[in-house]
């Protein structure tokens, strides 16, 4: 049976607070919901004006069997909930509530939003994505504003103040940039982020102004915004059409026939296989694929016989099918069984009050760990060698957090960015030992808040930024690890403190994003003095160019951005303005969103979304001409949003959806043909492969050969040798991540009911 895996995915640059919603909404997440907007306006058998019912499933956590919400309460919340989404022509309904003993996994119903409700808890509410919200009843704010919030987002909604969860508004008061910055709606004001700026009596008392000198004047009563509690009670008019579009795209019903479980099993070339399911209730039918021709309806199938691998899919029926399960006959070749060794290695779990590991840094002896938010640690890969070196302490839940929120590692400091809400920013310093720590500076709070940092390792020295006070602009600053050596670089009065700046080192230089006077966000650079810290070029006279995504390749440093006439397009240059030109305009109706670029040999590899494909695997060698749609994957307007780009014995490996919405499946391409290779199709339900590392000539990864069972695996690049390598869990998974080779060693974390150790493995023996 299928069980609840909620993975929060966090920047470690940005720990967030826990006050407010916790939902990290991204510029990605848009292209997604794009997409189901498009897919909603292709179906003509539903229109604007139908009711769209999308169930709810609310789990609530209990203590010894006492739960923490009174569920006779929820069909109130959904009544008042169902008022706010009434303009939209959308109905929620409770599909079933379950109740969950804390520590432990429910079971997983799909189809549906699933509404966590925990005291463990700490924020308020957020959504992780893909119908998974988690809301702690005791917050201060309402929960029926909660739940609504929440479920905006996972209906396409952004916050009113933009694509950030904790960030400012770039969007203009008087609307003309509302396309394309804040949250792109443009019957929704201009919002700053209004967190803390809202009185009892909904007013907005903030006094800040947009680049132009206007006074914000938000709408303090729209549900996606930061107003106190109390005052949110509608969605506008741009906000419900996305809301009915994606809810109709995502085509949500309630049934709740459980899963079969059933296991993969090997048997020689010219034999048959024999699988046994078993299922709760209802019967078990078996199909040749998805939505493919009914082979058996009982518990057990027998396959004719068998000279290759193949797989099968198996289903619960009781009124309603669940969702399919996939299960393999694997056909051994002739070589033997497959046998690994791992061993813990670390034991931050019972060392650590908190022993999430957030980030791994890598040197050649020490690995630094960051824990919670919270501890830094080192590590040399071997059992007792963590050492705790830097501990700020952990948060109250409500915003009154000290946390440890940017770090970086020069060649003998480590530069560390502290956050107090109450008392202001600090900068530390530390030698990597247990007592070599010392504070550098610490900003008054009157004149600072809670700053992101983005601190990066420069010529010997550090560059970060800060939150200048009252209109929260940014300051970029440098420090050699010395009190005398830590001093403003330079002043940008007209740049949001909450810009991702992309800081990226290439030739000599530290290359950022920023805006000026007479100028909005363009591409900029830093020698290190004030007097080298200046726009490159003005890519973009009349607006924003938005650059992003900056890399090297074969000498020249490539980013995306908007010129203003060709939308955002790659770019490249070599820091000079004359260099600084566009690499090709792949979408020519519009805009090309970039991620996931790597540089292997000498092709730029990326994901690049247009209007006709979706988001699909790109590669450039940085001409016009050589920049090329490796594969049209999921075809369409449809994404497969290939991840992890990773070369492996000559050949690009990564992740992709073959179908928009479905789990990722591992790809090979082979460069020197143009050819591109299915490796593995993946189909457990709740799991997406991830982080791929190439070592010793193999791939390794996490994924799962049945749901909740995320386990360590390896490919030699074919499908037969493509498999599950370790079974460190076998009551569940062990959702191994932060794969790392260290010290001719393959090293990743592991997690169990205590917390996240480094495990490391042997190479795989048949």
């Amino acid at each position: 049976m299928k069980s609840i895996l909620l993975l929060a995915i966090l920047s470690f640059s940005f720990v967030r607070l826990s006050a407010q919603c916790e939902s990290d909404f991204t510029l990605e997440d848009k292209k997604y919901f794009d997409e189901l907007v498009k897919q909603a306006e292709l179906d003509d058998t539903r229109g604007p004006d139908d009711i769209i019912v999308v169930p709810v499933v609310f789990y609530i956590e209990t203590y010894n069997g006492s739960p923490v919400y009174n569920a006779s309460n929820l069909s109130n919340v959904i009544n008042q909930n169902n008022a706010y989404f009434a303009p939209a022509n959308v109905e929620l309904s409770i599909c079933t509530t379950i109740l969950f003993e804390n520590g432990t996994n429910p079971e997983r119903i799909d189809h549906v939003i699933r509404v966590m409700i925990k005291t463990s808890y700490s924020g308020c509410g957020v959504s992780y994505g893909g119908g998974n919200i988690t809301i702690n009843p005791n917050c201060s704010r309402p929960f029926k504003e909660i739940l609504g919030h929440e479920i905006g987002h996972d209906l396409g909604l952004p916050h009113t103040h933009g694509y950030t969860n904790m960030g400012t508004t770039t969007e203009l008061v008087d609307g003309s940039n509302c396309t394309t910055d804040g949250d792109r709606f443009c019957d929704t004001p201009a919002d700053p982020n209004i967190l803390y700026e809202v009185n009892g009596s909904c007013i907005y008392t903030g006094t800040r102004t947009d680049a132009n000198g206007d006074f914000y004047d938000p709408d303090t009563h729209n549900l996606m915004s930061y107003a106190r509690g109390g005052c949110q009670n509608h969605f506008s008019a741009e906000q419900n059409a996305r809301v009915h579009s994606v809810a109709e795209a995502k085509a949500y019903y309630c049934c709740l026939t459980p899963e079969p479980e059933a296991d993969d099993v090997s048997v020689c070339s010219g034999s048959s296989a024999t699988f046994s399911a078993t299922i709760s209730v209802g019967s078990v039918r078996w199909y040749d694929a998805p939505g493919g021709n009914l082979l058996y309806t009982g518990n057990s199938y027998t396959t004719p016989v068998l000279n290759s691998s193949k797989s099968y899919f198996l289903v619960g029926y009781d009124g309603c099918e669940s969702d399919p399960i996939k299960v393999s006959a694997n056909v051994l070749p002739g070589g033997g069984v497959m046998t690994g060794i791992a061993e813990k290695k670390s034991s931050f779990s019972q060392d650590s009050v908190n022993s999430y590991i957030y980030d791994v840094f890598k040197t050649d002896t020490l690995l630094y760990v960051t824990i919670g938010g919270s501890e830094l640690w080192t590590f040399d890969g071997t059992p007792g060698s963590e050492l705790l070196i830097f501990d700020v302490g952990g948060g109250d839940g409500q915003g009154g957090f000290t946390n440890l929120s940017s770090i970086a590692y020069g060649d003998y400091k480590i530069l560390i960015g502290i956050n107090d809400q109450n008392n202001g920013p600090s900068l530390w310093v530390s030698d990597g030992t247990a007592v070599g720590k010392e504070l550098l500076y610490e900003w008054d709070s009157a004149d600072y808040r809670y700053s992101n940092f983005w601190i990066t390792a420069f010529n010997d020295h550090f560059i970060f930024e800060l939150t200048r006070l009252p209109d929260d602009h940014a300051e970029i600053w440098i420090s050699d690890g010395t009190i005398a050596g830590t001093q403003l670089l330079i002043d940008l009065p007209e740049t949001s403190s909450y810009t991702d700046f992309g800081f990226y080192e290439y030739n000599g230089k530290l290359y950022f994003k920023a805006a000026d006077a007479g100028f909005e966000y363009e591409l900029w650079s830093t020698d290190g003095t004030t007097f080298g810290t200046q726009m490159v070029v003005d890519i973009n006279p009349t607006g924003s160019s938005n650059v992003s995504s900056l890399i090297e390749h074969e000498g020249w440093l490539y980013f995306g951005a908007d010129d203003g006439v060709n939308g955002a397009e790659l770019w490249k240059t070599d820091g000079t303005p004359a260099s600084t030109s566009l690499v090709a305009d792949i979408n020519p109706d519009g805009y090309t969103y970039f991620s996931e670029l790597k540089s292997i040999g000498s092709y730029l590899y990326f994901s690049g979304y247009t209007g006709s494909y979706g988001s699909e695997p790109y590669r450039t060698d940085g001409t016009a001409a050589g920049t090329e749609l490796i594969n049209d994957i999921s075809p369409g307007i449809m994404s497969s949003s290939p991840i992890d780009f990773t070369e492996c014995n000559g050949s690009i490996y990564f992740l992709a959806r073959s179908v928009q919405g479905e789990l990722y499946d591992l790809f090979k391409y082979l460069p020197g043909v143009d050819d591109l290779i299915l490796v593995k199709e993946f189909n457990s339900v709740g799991w997406n492969s991830s982080e791929l590392l190439c070592f010793n000539n193999e791939l390794y990864f996490s994924s799962a050969n049945e749901p909740g069972n995320i386990e360590p695996w390896v490919s030699d690049g074919t499908e037969s040798g493509t498999f599950q390598w370790l079974d460190l869990n076998p009551q569940g998974g062990s959702n191994p991540n932060n794969y790392l080779a260290f010290k001719d060693q393959l090293f990743f974390v592991v997690s169990d009911s205590s917390g996240q150790d480094f495990w490391s493995a042997a190479d795989a023996e048949y």
